[in-house]
């Protein structure tokens, strides 16, 4: 049964790729199978259980040399194999690190410091310092339906296009005979204007989508009262977007309209008021023109 043990032993050993040295009982097997699971090499073996060599034949004049048990012992062999595998350890690892790429030194970037206040655009600016090859020396006007505003952007094919020499476009209330109303003040029209020296802005203006519409001039051929009925149909339309449909019904039969659908009766009522609001311009216009007729006159006969 024993022998059947040891030769287990041995075979597992053997499994490992190990030669098993021959002579070695079942206690040294299990020793060396636990060496060799640990990794033991086949020359460690070799060194520990020793490998039998024939023996040396005697010469006539000595006696044969006994052969002596090793003087080491297996607590002192583990010690030995334990040192062994750290220091070839330590040389892999050693090994590793000298085939690693060596990181290159930190490369710090360089930083340009650019002085942005020289190229930075005013909020705001005088279109009369515009360049000479831009300078209209005949302001262009430009109206708006407000009370004053501001403009940041032109809205160009799709494109959101900033002024050229400003960050805004600023527009000052405006009094002028487009805005005289007769009777409550709630009636008032209400605009504001935009003056420029810039063929540019002007050029922006003119190309905008917007144009015809929420923005116009009151001198040229683009201002017209189609143009007005535009601005203020969409200003009125505007105002009557907080209002529901309740107000909006008892609106539409008060002007004769005749509707059940909400956004039709809310367009109908601001081309109804649109149409009020410019007749009432045109006569104030007249009446500012008579004025100033009359008052032409009244300086040619003198």
């Amino acid at each position: 049964m024993a022998k059947d043990k040891a030769e287990d032993l041995r075979k597992q050993i053997e499994n490992e790729g190990i030669v098993v040295p021959k002579g070695l009982d079942e206690a040294k097997l299990k020793e060396c199978l636990a060496m060799v699971k640990s990794g033991a090499s086949q020359g460690e073996v070799d060194e520990l259980y020793g490998v039998e060599q024939p023996p040396a034949p005697p010469t006539p004049t000595e006696k044969p040399v006994e052969p002596k048990e090793p003087t080491i012992t297996m607590a002192q062999m583990k010690i030995l194999l334990e040192e062994a595998s750290a220091e070839a350890a330590k040389k892999a690892i050693e090994e590793f690190r000298k085939s690693e790429p060596q990181p290159q030194a930190q490369q710090v970037p360089t930083v340009v410091h650019v002085d942005s206040s020289k190229n930075a655009k005013p909020r705001e600016f005088d279109s009369k310092a515009v360049p000479p090859e831009d300078f209209m020396a005949k302001p262009f006007r430009v109206l708006h339906m407000n009370n004053g505003d501001i403009l940041d952007m032109f809205r160009i094919d799709g494109r959101r296009v900033p002024p050229p020499y400003s960050m805004f476009l600023v527009f000052e209330p405006y009094h002028g005979p487009e805005t005289n109303r007769y009777g409550d003040a709630a009636n008032l029209v209400s605009l504001c204007v935009h003056v420029t020296h810039s063929r540019k802005i002007m050029e922006l203006f003119k190309a905008d989508e917007r144009w015809g519409g929420e923005y116009w001039t009151a001198e040229g051929i683009v201002e017209n009262e189609k143009v007005q009925l535009q601005a203020i149909v969409i200003k009125v339309h505007a105002g009557l977007s907080g209002v529901d449909h309740a107000g909006i019904k008892k609106m539409a039969n008060d002007r004769g309209i005749k509707s059940s659908n909400l956004p039709d009766m809310r367009l109908q009522i601001a081309m109804y008021e649109a149409e009020k609001e410019l007749d009432i311009l045109k006569k104030a216009k007249q009446a500012v023109d008579a004025a100033d007729k009359k008052e032409a006159l009244m300086v040619q006969n003198q």
